[in-house]
């Protein structure tokens, strides 16, 4: 007994010792004590923090993943610029990666160019003859990066059995993005829709479209995108894993969505052979399948047009 006990009481001593060292993990700078925590418990737990971490106007968050998000910007900046100042050796991804940013940053040879390096790819649309061949086209040019198809294809990993990657297909094709854009009605999104419907309009006015042209095929985009967004899942819904994830065979999806040509969207943007799939959101999938039918051709044309010119802007 007498054993037993001072070894409970050298083992006690030993973690008193301990604890003596240990710290909570709790930085009291970062809390406000001034607030109670009953009245606003996060301003107590990090109101220190929030006031020598304040935002800036150039960010929306702030924290230790913004911090390395910039310094990593900064990493990149630096090692392309080294390959786009100094000579590199030919067909090297230096190279590639020099030579395309020193062909970014001419803005005297692209205010020269304007629009012209693009042409052919709107003389291609413009070419279409049916919607057959609009959605092998739009295909072709989705992947090249045009993102000309109304709904987003790409491969990621199985929600159900994180061991594989599947093939996944989900709801796009908005140029807003956010569905509440087209259609909430408060003054800010108001605000916000009738700036993108001007930028469309003056895109098409710089590709040579009279005014009139322009207002035409800028209503006939904001229309489709406007029907895919009211078919679209809120970002509340997006959440929901199992809203999100409907798997099937490939033989099902041609079967369940035949408005679309699968054998093309997959085969043009590069995709083997595959056997099962997930379609993400349904209901704007099939809102896609009724666009393509129902559209006038000229409309999906410039639809296809505007992700084209769109993209150029922004290169």
């Amino acid at each position: 007994m007498k054993k037993r006990t001072i070894l409970l009481a050298l083992a006690f001593g030993v973690l008193t010792a301990n604890a003596q060292t240990l710290s909570s993990g709790i930085d009291k700078a970062n809390l406000d004590t001034s607030i109670k925590p009953g009245n606003d418990f996060y301003r107590y737990a990090a109101g220190g923090w929030l006031k020598s971490h304040p935002l800036d106007a150039e960010h929306t968050d702030n924290g230790a993943f913004t911090d390395l998000y910039e310094e990593n910007q900064v990493r990149i900046q630096n090692l392309i610029l080294e390959y786009a100042s100094k000579p590199q050796a030919k067909g090297t991804l230096g190279q590639k990666l020099g030579t395309l940013y020193n062909l970014m940053m001419d803005s005297v040879r692209l205010n020269r160019e304007g629009y012209n390096p693009i042409k052919p790819t709107l003389a291609r649309i413009a070419a279409i003859r049916d919607r057959h061949e609009y959605q092998l086209v739009t295909a072709q040019l989705d992947r090249m990066g045009e993102s000309t198809m109304m709904f987003g294809v790409g491969v990621d990993a199985d929600l159900r059995n994180a061991g594989m990657n599947i093939v996944s297909i989900g709801q796009g094709g908005t140029g807003l993005g956010t569905r509440d854009y087209y259609l909430n009605d408060d003054a800010q999104t108001m605000k916000v829709r009738n700036a993108y419907k001007a930028y469309l309009k003056r895109l098409f006015e710089m590709v040579g479209n009279d005014a009139a042209t322009a207002e035409k095929k800028m209503q006939a985009v904001l229309a489709i995108e406007t029907r895919i967004a009211k078919a679209s899942y809120s970002r509340v819904d997006l959440r929901d894993i199992n809203k999100n994830y409907h798997k099937m065979s490939y033989n099902q999806l041609v079967s369940d969505f035949p408005g679309i040509d699968w054998g093309n969207a997959f085969l043009q943007n590069g995709f083997p052979k595959f056997d099962e799939v997930v379609v993400g959101q349904p209901e704007p999938i099939h809102e896609v399948e009724k666009i393509l039918a129902e559209t006038a051709l000229d409309d999906l044309k410039a639809y296809a047009e505007i992700k084209v010119i769109s993209g150029a802007a922004g290169r």
